[in-house]
């Protein structure tokens, strides 16, 4: 569903999340990891974010600081063109 532009855009979405991946190795705050996938989408062009968070496992909300090791999952969905892509990693803050 993507030209060959909006394919090399979306690549925005995995490399958002692996920031937040690897913030949350650094941190035990989960907006601290999320603010490093947010400034990449924020600088993405031609990528309109729908949503960026983290949650627990069970996609329910985390505290303000988890507990080291804490699992938790990061989920992102955005448009690139008319297509609207999802996708999500795990991701465990510091332990």
């Amino acid at each position: 569903y993507l030209d060959p532009v909006e394919r090399r855009r979306a690549t925005a979405l995995s490399q958002a999340l692996t920031a937040v991946q690897r913030a949350a190795a650094a941190t035990a705050r989960p907006a601290e990891a999320l603010a490093a996938g947010r400034a990449l989408l924020d600088a993405a062009d031609g990528v309109d974010v729908d949503y960026l968070v983290v949650t627990d496992p069970e996609l329910g909300e985390l505290p303000e600081q988890v507990a080291p090791g804490a699992e938790a999952r990061a989920l992102v969905a955005a448009r690139v063109g008319s297509t609207r892509l999802i996708d999500n990693m795990a991701v465990r803050f510091r332990g």
